[in-house]
């Protein structure tokens, strides 16, 4: 996301449960360096409640990075709810 990051209110548990297992795979690529499960997200995205396609940043610079500034919370990935 080269703009940082965005709240993205989902309108359906599919989404959420995708969303979730990508949020998984990051956290563990930034605690063991293993990008195995983030590869899986490639080019995949969810729709948000307003029905706008969001990919899923898979690049592992920019993961890096916006893991180092902190802004990769669950707080930031889930904010809110539809």
């Amino acid at each position: 996301m080269p703009e940082g990051t965005q709240e993205v209110a989902l309108r359906n548990s599919r989404h959420a449960s995708v969303l979730a297992e990508y949020w998984v795979a990051v956290q563990k690529y930034l605690r063991t360096g293993d990008a195995s499960l983030v590869e899986k997200f490639r080019g995949k995205r969810i729709k948000d409640a307003s029905g706008v396609e969001v990919p899923l940043v898979t690049d592992l610079k920019q993961l890096n990075r916006l893991g180092s500034a902190g802004v990769l919370s669950f707080e930031s990935l889930y904010g809110r709810a539809a």
